[in-house]
């Protein structure tokens, strides 16, 4: 693995870290920065007694403080609540005492001697009582985000800075972001996309960069560097281009076939499910051996990803379904044991196969029946190098016009290829790659409400969760509904990036996510800004609010503005374009 080097340049604000240094030569407080003294500690918070209204004024909600447990060490916090104890109001010797409630966020050690500061998320020392708090702002601010910013190294992406002090650049460590995963939140319309867009283009600066995004309604087109691929529509059969890609019914797992071709509901389920197997085998068995790949006989099992012609399985289907065989007595023949079981089955294969939308999936062109067409579709979504403007790392798969019924099916075949690639490749040979799981919810749900469908999704995603990081394969698993994405896959999620979030359920969710000092937290998602996030995890040190750079390349996922739109004429002819495209099932 390589060694990461500090950048020699550190990013295009260096000049202005350096001004924040030269504002301020010490990290010492004075009266006018004293908040209170600790007076009740916890774990991961403390609790501040502020005697007066003015000093109560200094602590404000949301903002940073710091807390002397030594000459040169500093806890940092996070006001979170302030508030009034009039619990002795009756009393005739009342004083009114208030209160500030503080999540701990890590420990800034000042080496006064070399005028610089180094921040960590650890708590080194637990707080005592009648500690001395301070406000966090001004020269000394300046002083503690100039120790943050000269950590940044090659790792390190800048998609932001702190609304704490806009002059400062957020960044994030790139290796802990995907090392352990991390998933994007938010309602719908608060950036989520722009987000997406604004953190792949920082990637794509890189020239052996590997993303691979499932863009399930197709808004990422506007992404000019990546290479953009789509699954192949009824189009593609005419004239198929390096941009289609067509997922042939042998890619599929038996698992995976079976909830596509089997109608659990039809009493000869069972009957269809044995003898399909036993056909496919047969056929994959006859391509080995026709085409001298013997070798891979000894290996050879009912999901190993070999060529076969769905047509050649409807023959055999239909043979077995009229079969006789021989009775008793010469020449007497009568019904084989599968005769008619299959009167339902093959009518519902013939009606998939007719099924234009399903073309990607029974159709196209002879070299998807090819040995090696896998490797050239594992190639594609593997491949990476830069070349001028454009990052052929950056792949962006379009789903959008993928029945919504098979979506879940043609995710877990291209997640389950890519991480299979990764488990057998030799460890000195794996390349990094992220997999961007756009709308997740709609593929990777809780496990009690997964289809048959989905179930084999979660199965292989699951899998990519825990043990992905062993084969340099991340994920980033993006959805507007938290609540509705499987819970083992978001808990094994180390980063969380979240944005505004409405929905008290998903903030419960959310919650559950975060380390117990930072739940606090959770109470500001709903009054986010727009394009305005919280990080947390490993990847980044402060856990503050994030004004994300919008991206030079944004995605086409604008929110029309529908007075402004209903103000102006409007030309109802563009209605029959969307007609025509709806019958060719393409745009």
């Amino acid at each position: 693995m390589k060694e990461i080097k500090p950048k020699k340049e550190v990013s295009e604000s260096a000049k202005e870290l350096s001004k924040l240094e030269q504002e301020a030569v010490k990290f010492e407080f004075s009266d006018t920065e004293f908040i209170g003294n600790i007076f009740e500690v916890a774990t991961t918070r403390v609790r501040v007694r502020v005697e007066s209204v003015d000093k109560l004024k200094i602590a404000k909600v949301d903002r940073l403080c710091a807390i002397e447990i030594s000459k040169k060490d500093y806890l940092i916090g996070r006001i979170e609540t302030v508030l009034e104890n009039t619990s002795s109001k009756k009393e005739s010797n009342f004083q009114q005492i208030h209160f500030a409630e503080i999540g701990l966020i890590g420990t800034f050690t000042v080496d006064r001697k070399k005028n610089k500061g180094s921040f960590t998320r650890a708590v080194i020392k637990v707080a005592e009582i009648e500690n001395s708090c301070y406000a966090l702002e001004s020269a000394n601010l300046s002083f503690f985000m100039g120790g943050i910013a000269e950590n940044i190294t090659s790792a390190d992406l800048d998609f932001g800075r702190y609304m704490l002090d806009e002059r400062v650049h957020a960044y994030v460590n790139g290796n802990k972001l995907f090392q352990r995963h991390v998933a994007l939140v938010g309602s719908t319309g608060c950036g989520k996309s722009w987000t997406v867009s604004t953190i792949v283009e920082k990637i794509s600066e890189l020239k052996s960069a590997n993303i691979v995004i499932f863009d399930i309604h197709g808004e990422y087109k506007g992404l000019d560097y990546a290479t953009q691929y789509r699954i192949a529509t009824p189009a593609d059969n005419v004239n198929p281009t390096e941009a289609a890609l067509f997922v042939p019914a042998w890619f599929l797992s038996y698992e995976e076939l079976l909830t596509v071709l089997i109608d659990n509901h039809d009493p000869d389920a069972p009957t269809h499910a044995l003898v399909l197997h036993e056909v496919i085998k047969s056929e994959k068995l006859n391509f080995l051996k026709e085409h001298d790949k013997e070798d891979l006989l000894k290996s050879f099992t009912i999901d190993s990803p070999i060529p076969y012609d769905m047509n050649e399985v409807l023959t055999k289907l239909k043979r077995i379904n009229r079969e006789l065989v021989p009775g008793i007595g010469q020449g007497n023949v009568v019904k084989g044991p599968y005769y008619g079981r299959f009167d339902r089955f093959i009518p519902r294969i013939e009606a998939k196969k007719a099924d234009k939308r399903y073309n990607f999936l029974f159709e196209g062109p002879k070299k998807v029946l090819e040995f090696d067409y896998i490797n050239k579709f594992v190639g594609k979504l593997l491949g990476t190098g830069k070349k001028g403007e454009k990052n052929p790392g950056i792949k962006i798969i379009d789903f959008s016009m993928v029945p919504s019924e098979m979506l879940p099916v043609i995710i877990s075949v291209i997640g389950r290829f890519l991480f299979l690639v990764q488990f057998w490749n030799e460890p000195g040979q794996r390349h990094p790659v992220v997999l961007v799981c756009d709308e997740a919810h709609l593929y990777l749900p809780p496990t009690e409400n997964a289809n048959a469908m989905q179930r084999n999704t979660l199965f292989n995603f699951q899998r990519i969760a825990k043990e992905g990081r062993k084969y340099g394969i991340a994920l980033m698993v993006v959805s507007q509904r938290p609540s509705d994405v499987n819970p083992g896959i978001l808990s094994q999620c180390g980063n969380l990036m979240t944005l505004r979030l409405t929905n008290a359920i998903d903030q419960e969710v959310v919650k559950k996510l975060m380390p117990d000092g930072m739940s606090g937290l959770v109470e500001s998602l709903p009054i986010l800004g727009i394009g305005e996030l919280i990080v947390i995890g490993d990847s980044v040190l402060l856990p503050l609010r994030i004004k994300v750079t919008p991206p030079n390349s944004p995605p086409t996922s604008a929110t029309l503005d529908f007075c402004d739109e209903w103000t102006d004429f409007h030309d109802d002819s563009p209605l029959n374009i969307g007609l025509d495209n709806m019958r060719k099932q393409s745009r």
